[in-house]
């Protein structure tokens, strides 16, 4: 049985997408090496929302320990 895997985040996406473009392919490429099924992105001036279908539960960890280290980004909103 396939598992659905959310993520919503304050953000701005207008910046995010200034600062860097290719930034979500990379990840949805990475993603995708890893067994992602099907992947939904939305965007407001505030938030983000991800909505990824994986195969099963591991598969989320296994994509996302296999990132490299991530900075601060300026996009994201400080909670």
């Amino acid at each position: 049985m396939s598992v659905l895997v959310t993520l919503r985040i304050e953000a701005d996406a207008e910046r995010l997408q200034a600062e860097d473009p290719a930034l979500l392919l990379r990840a949805l490429d990475r993603a995708r090496e890893h067994g992602l099924i099907s992947h939904r992105f939305y965007a407001t001036h505030t938030e983000l929302l991800g909505i990824d279908e994986w195969p099963d539960e591991a598969s989320p960890s296994r994509s996302s320990s296999s990132r490299p280290p991530r900075s601060r980004r300026s996009w994201l909103t400080p909670v």
